[in-house]
């Protein structure tokens, strides 16, 4: 849920925000004009359909996303603090690495490989991530016990942080902008989470500091819908309250966040899944950390469907088989590949 993240971390929209804020260079902002006219198919002969346009836009601003996030990396490694002025520089560089690439003159295929091109180095630095942590990783009471707990401290300290500039005025309004959504509501819908789970589990949570979260949201369970922190209802989703389900749910709920945070611990974000923060919305999918722009947030999980497959099956094979779609987890991409995850876990 683009809504329920700590910051708005799509890529298209942070470079669109990028973009907006350097009007003050007129060179730039005419280059930058220029490219969205050209990458973006606003300027185009008339062979594209409104939905190649689109998933040209979309391909378009994803490279220039992700090329602005190689550059950045790069000076950063050397220590350098990036500043507003860099980050306009470096926007610049982007758009002449792809300008030297001939990206206006791509087709849509060449688009999609360049894509692929682009993004392959963060896919392996995630899986390389994935085997560290899968290989530090320990399901034990012990281990979940002690990760979960220096999670909980750690957002605790962080809820404690946000508190406190608050109530220096100054501070709070030099640093307020609107691309950045206050984390606090997140930060509190994952601390609430993460007390379930230490008092489920009976751990002792009396050295950490309670904190007040009278802001004007319910932190618990939702009166209409029941649903927990997580989302979850236990009546609702067990039928009859199950003890040994509920059981089996908190486990699993412990080791996620104990993971997310191992994540964490070495990308700077993960991905964890709470009740939305969109009153009656279900669960939401929340960044935790910071991402910058053109960061690989998550993978699309799911049965792949090439659509020469599709094209020769059956309608009562399509019908039969597609039909039953309640929770809207049929996708189709823009080359016409159906993704379907309704049995994904």
């Amino acid at each position: 849920e683009g809504h329920n993240t700590i910051h708005n971390y799509s890529p298209r929209n942070q470079l669109y925000r990028t973009l907006s804020t350097t009007t003050s260079n007129n060179g730039l902002w005419t280059r930058i004009q220029d490219i969205v006219k050209t990458f973006l198919g606003i300027q185009n002969n008339g062979n594209e359909s409104p939905r190649e346009l689109q998933e040209r836009k979309d391909l378009s601003m994803s490279l220039l996303a992700l090329t602005h996030n190689r550059l950045r990396n790069e000076l950063q490694s050397n220590d350098t603090h990036v500043t507003k002025k860099h980050q306009e520089e470096l926007i610049d560089q982007a758009i002449h690495i792809l300008e030297q690439h001939g990206l206006e003159r791509q087709s849509i295929v060449g688009l999609r490989y360049e894509l692929q091109c682009v993004i392959a180095p963060q896919i392996c630095n995630l899986f390389e991530t994935f085997q560290y942590v899968d290989d530090q990783f320990s399901t034990s009471p012990e281990k979940l016990h002690k990760g979960l707990m220096a999670d909980y401290q750690e957002t605790h300290a962080q809820l404690l942080k946000l508190s406190s500039e608050e109530e220096e005025p100054t501070k709070r309004n030099s640093n307020k902008t609107n691309s950045r959504p206050d984390p606090k509501l997140f930060l509190t819908q994952k601390l609430n989470a993460l007390e379930r789970l230490v008092s489920y589990h009976g751990w002792d949570s009396s050295g950490v500091e309670r904190i007040s979260m009278d802001d004007g949201h319910n932190n618990n369970i939702d009166d209409d819908s029941g649903l927990d922190e997580f989302g979850y209802n236990p009546r609702r989703d067990n039928g009859e309250s199950s003890s040994d389900a509920e059981r089996a749910i908190r486990h699993y709920q412990t080791i996620n966040m104990v993971r997310s945070k191992f994540i964490q611990d070495q990308m700077g974000y993960s991905v964890v899944s709470l009740r939305s923060t969109i009153p009656n919305a279900g669960r939401g999918v929340f960044v935790d950390g910071y991402a910058k722009a053109g960061s690989l947030i998550a993978f699309y999980p799911g049965d792949v469907w090439p659509k020469e497959y599709l094209s020769g099956a059956t309608s009562s094979a399509m019908s039969s088989y597609f039909q039953h779609d309640p929770n809207y987890q049929l996708s189709l991409r823009y080359d016409d590949i159906a993704i379907d995850s309704r049995r994904s876990p």
